[in-house]
């Protein structure tokens, strides 16, 4: 694992902890992966304001509510982040490396917000666009699974292709 550079803890960020979210499954699977990584990032935030007032945060996705898993840990007094896209790691340089090592607690919320400024640059473009499809063809493959399993047929068109 290589251990990436802890952002000047100086710079001004401007963090947004309550953007607007869609309310319904079906406004949610409309969201780009961009605006699915951007939301992931704010709700890790609001997380940890959550945290350090002793709460766990949950959402709400439809009719439940989901504890919100963070993506921060800590090891022998080191804080690191592991950047998520959905349940899986986030590759963030081509090469496998999904953590960040972020140095004392207090520096979790600056680093999240210098990792939504790359994002906004662009910085994880194809990484993203990647972890999207993998999780489209993983959700293809369990939905197949299911029909298979309940003895129904896939759906004209739903075969999974090699490109």
């Amino acid at each position: 694992m290589a251990n990436k550079a802890t952002p000047d803890p100086l710079g001004a960020f401007d963090i947004v902890l309550d953007p607007p979210k869609p309310q319904n499954r079906s406004q949610r699977q409309n969201l780009s992966p961009l605006d699915r990584f951007r939301e992931a990032i704010d709700t890790q935030l609001a997380a940890f304001d959550a945290a350090g007032k002793g709460e766990t945060l949950r959402i709400q996705r439809g009719s439940r509510s989901t504890r919100v898993r963070p993506w921060w840990y800590e090891v022998e007094g080191a804080y690191f982040i592991q950047v998520r896209y959905g349940a899986q790691p986030l590759d963030l340089d081509g090469q496998g490396h999904s953590t960040i090592r972020v140095g004392p607690r207090e520096q979790i919320p600056l680093v999240l917000a210098k990792l939504r400024e790359a994002v906004e640059a662009g910085a994880f473009n194809d990484q993203l666009a990647l972890a999207s499809q993998r999780q489209s063809v993983a959700r293809k493959k369990a939905a197949d699974k299911t029909r298979t399993e309940l003895g129904s047929e896939p759906e004209p068109g739903s075969e999974l292709r090699d490109e």
